[in-house]
């Protein structure tokens, strides 16, 4: 299991995980939510950033593989936190992508430095060798795809086996409602301006545009993989109860046509709620398209403009794509309402895994839930980060369900209050 240590990264002081199936963390705003989701994501996408520098140089490297780790991941860490000069000079980050793998990044003299375990720094040499050896072996094709397939089965693959981590990253941030307002000015943009997991963010939207040209239910009829075409059905079936309708882009404008209806309503127009889940869902759908392999995806603040009712209703949907798709996820969120639907699908899990050699019951347990509708105990984490002392706190309990008392934390809080002004009240009768 992957695991991430980090110390000193703007707001968050001290804080370790292990990467599961299903991790969810809650807390205040400027807690360090966003910030462990970024630097899981860095790790994860370090070697996706030295995959497509390999490529596009070919058989022009001329630097060592670590030197181009060592530049790569100096280039890529300032895209993803800014400049040096507003890191704390005590900055540690360390990522044990398996059992003695593990690249750790300090800040020295306003410089980064990295370390590699030993067995890194010998698969380099044995990288290097490999890298040269393909493109000797293949240096008159002429046809890039073709070389594009040919290099991720080969050097690609060797990278994803050697740090176990094939699973492609996606992060869905919480700004995704302001899509809309940028649907119809994306030509205008200034790319560079933009924040980089942002950016990433309006990249992949472009790259799944097509799919909404002529509706969604007319491009998965197209689709030849009948297992997909069954999962993309049931995905969009839900989108479009969601939003109340099917969503269409064409010639850079967006609309959501009325479900039994004509009427067109452009999507900036459509309540703040719709947008979040709009975004949040198709992408889903979208990555769920374009991918062969499984993900890992991470998700900030479902549950942004919706109803508790609703909210229940998009981390069911989430946790269908994650086992349907055999996916792992990462949840941010401010809600306590997300840890309730959550502790409901892994309460659903124990029990499948209590009644799991009687077919009955767990066809009962399907019914309520779904058959990919339950969190299995043994692939979650939660946590909650505290603002005022910097501290987290694990929220599984022993008996692998999430703690009822940080769930009611918040009402707890506001039943004090209430409490006290009836207490007033008696006092003054």
């Amino acid at each position: 299991m992957q695991k991430i240590i980090i110390k000193n990264l703007f707001i968050v002081k001290d804080f370790e995980m292990e990467i599961n199936k299903f991790n969810l963390i809650i807390g205040e705003q400027s807690s360090g939510k966003s910030t462990i989701s970024k630097a899981i994501f860095f790790f994860k996408e370090i070697n996706t950033q030295i995959k497509f520098y390999i490529f596009s140089v070919k058989n022009k490297i001329q630097y060592s593989i670590k030197e181009i780790y060592d530049n790569i991941i100096k280039d890529f860490f300032m895209s993803m936190f800014g400049k040096l000069d507003n890191i704390d000079d005590n900055l540690y980050l360390k990522y044990q992508y398996k059992s003695n793998t593990y690249i750790e990044i300090m800040k020295k003299n306003n410089s980064l430095n990295i370390n590699y375990s030993e067995n890194i720094i010998i698969f380099f040499d044995k990288l290097k060798a490999d890298i040269k050896k393909l493109f000797e072996t293949y240096s008159d094709i002429d046809s890039s795809i073709k070389f594009r397939d040919i290099f991720e089965g080969s050097i690609g693959e060797e990278i994803n086996d050697f740090f176990e981590n094939e699973l492609i990253t996606y992060y869905i941030p919480a700004s995704r409602s302001s899509i809309a307002l940028l649907n119809n000015q994306r030509t205008r943009l200034n790319y560079d301006t933009i924040d980089f997991i942002f950016y990433l963010f309006i990249t992949l939207v472009e790259r799944i545009d097509f799919l909404f040209k002529d509706g969604v239910k007319n491009f998965i009829k197209n689709i030849n993989d009948d297992d997909k075409k069954r999962i993309l059905n049931e995905m969009n079936n839900k989108i479009e109860k969601y939003i109340c309708g099917q969503y269409f882009y064409d010639d850079m404008f967006g609309y959501i046509k009325l479900e039994n209806s004509d009427k067109k309503i452009p999507i900036d127009k459509i309540s703040s709620g719709q947008q979040e889940i709009l975004w949040l869902l198709n992408v889903l759908l979208g990555i769920t398209w374009l991918n062969k392999k499984n993900q890992f995806v991470i998700i900030e603040e479902p549950e942004a403009h919706l109803y508790p009712n609703m909210q229940k209703e998009i981390i069911d949907f989430i946790v269908n794509f994650m086992n349907i798709t055999d996916s792992s996820i990462l949840i941010t969120t401010h809600s306590p309402y997300i840890l309730t639907s959550t502790n409901n699908l892994l309460y659903a899990g124990k029990l499948k895994e209590n009644y799991k050699n009687n077919k009955e019951d767990v066809e009962k347990i399907n019914n309520i839930i779904g058959e990919y509708g339950s969190l299995n105990p043994n692939e979650i984490n939660a946590f909650k980060l505290y603002l005022n002392d910097f501290r987290y706190a694990n929220l599984i309990n022993e008996e692998n369900e999430i703690n009822c008392e940080e769930i009611d934390d918040i009402s707890n809080t506001i039943n004090e209050t209430y409490t006290k002004l009836f207490d007033m009240e008696l006092n003054n009768e």
